[in-house]
């Protein structure tokens, strides 16, 4: 099977930390890990980096930001 190294897929890795600033503790944390999702909406050929001020690698972000935004909801019984 041939690569295509033209293309890539993004992925997001965020951290969500609850904190007793009192205490210095943390209380609750959640990983949202998102990779190895495919689809159009994820992927990413190497001349839109840059292209358009880089738009579409920040709609891909702002697509991978909202995955990991409606897991917490639904984590937390807010989805």
């Amino acid at each position: 099977m041939p690569f295509n190294w033209k293309t890539y897929y993004y992925g997001l890795s965020a951290s969500l930390r609850l904190i007793d600033v009192a205490q210095s503790k943390v209380v609750w944390e959640h990983r949202c890990n998102q990779s190895g999702l495919r689809g159009s909406t994820y992927k990413l050929k190497v001349d839109e980096f840059e292209a358009n001020g880089g738009a579409r690698l920040k709609e891909v972000e702002r697509a991978a930001n909202d995955f990991c935004a409606h897991e917490l909801g639904d984590l937390l019984g807010a989805g």
